[in-house]
């Protein structure tokens, strides 16, 4: 779990690089910034409603015992571009601290430490559920709830 948020906030850093050489080192007002991540979580809404809605359709395809394919690879897709928008989320939360008059260095402080709920008795679980999403490229049950704690905290940092 560990490595996987470091990889996010890595991701959310790169985001906000990419962001401030497109469109400059910080946002011109609150206003703005709060337009900009509005935009932003509306994106990952979207792409978590269309996670929800294959996530539905599964669920009647396994009731009747018909699961079609398809619609885990809706899901798989649905839920990474909602994972990537949350990262842009996060990256446009952390532009928004920015004050006016700030010069883009390029250097970002080191990312946050871990919480201590995540140093946990889970440790080993989470460590073997991240390979296996990494080796498989697919999403498990129990991989998906790993999944939605590292989302949690990134939310919980961005305070959102």
């Amino acid at each position: 779990m560990k490595e996987l948020l470091f990889s996010i906030i890595k991701s959310e850093q790169e985001e906000l690089k990419r962001a401030s050489k497109k469109f400059g080192p910080h946002n011109n007002s609150h206003h703005e910034s709060y337009a900009v991540i509005l935009e932003e979580k509306q994106e990952a809404e979207e792409s978590a409603f269309e996670f929800e809605k294959a996530f539905e359709q599964y669920w009647d395809d396994v009731r009747h015992d018909q699961v079609n394919p398809d619609v885990l690879a809706v899901m798989e897709t649905a839920a990474l571009r909602a994972a990537a928008e949350w990262v842009q989320v996060a990256a446009m939360c952390a532009k928004a601290q920015r004050k006016k008059n700030t010069v883009d260095t390029g250097a970002y402080p080191p990312p946050p430490p871990m919480p201590a709920m995540y140093a946990n008795e889970r440790a080993p679980e989470i460590t073997a559920g991240l390979r296996r999403v990494s080796e498989t490229n697919s999403l498990s049950y129990g991989d998906r709830q790993i999944l939605r704690e590292a989302m949690s905290y990134i939310t919980q940092r961005s305070g959102l």
